[in-house]
C-alpha cells in the first residue's frame, strides 16, 4: 500500500511510515501544495495511493459528491 499524506500533516511523517510503506509520499514532495483536493484524489485514485488525512470529514463529503472518484478510489 501506498500512502499519500495530506498537506495538513508534516512532510517528516513521511519518514516515520516508510518501514511499513516504503512508496509513501507526501502531497509537498509532489509539488501539490495548496492543490485543490479534488485534484488530489485524483492523483491519489490514478496512481495507486490511500490518502493520509486529519481531515476526514472533508474527504468524505468529496467523494460522495463525485461518482468517479468512488470508483478509482477507496472512498
Amino acid at each position: 500500500m501506498k500512502l499519500l499524506l495530506d498537506e495538513n500533516l508534516p512532510p517528516s511523517l513521511v519518514r516515520t511510515v516508510a518501514g511499513k510503506f516504503p512508496d509513501s509520499t507526501h502531497v509537498l514532495q509532489l509539488g501539490f501544495g495548496q492543490t485543490p483536493d479534488e485534484a488530489i484524489y485524483r492523483f491519489a485514485g490514478s496512481n495507486g495511493f490511500t490518502i493520509v488525512s486529519s481531515r476526514k470529514t472533508t474527504i468524505l463529503n468529496s467523494c460522495r459528491s463525485n461518482s468517479e472518484l468512488r470508483r478509482k478510489s477507496s472512498c
